[in-house]
């Protein structure tokens, strides 16, 4: 979270709330992800995302979707 957006009132708590983990990410998160891509055996990984978020964008599914869809 950067000092903009932890100036935005309430953002934090409802980000956490809709976080499965229910903790902001630490650098040490980051560390498989990081050997993995670091390895040999990322060398066929091409063109994808991983979401590294603690289930965050599990939560952002077609739920949000205005209603008169």
């Amino acid at each position: 979270m950067t000092s903009v957006t932890r100036a935005v009132p309430g953002l934090s708590e409802h980000v956490l709330s809709r976080t499965p983990s229910g903790r902001w990410g630490k650098p040490e998160d980051f560390e498989g992800i990081a050997n993995f891509f670091a390895s040999s055996s990322s060398d066929f990984v091409t063109g994808t995302d991983i979401q590294i978020d603690g289930g965050f964008t599990s939560t952002l599914a077609i739920f949000d979707l205005p209603k008169n869809l």
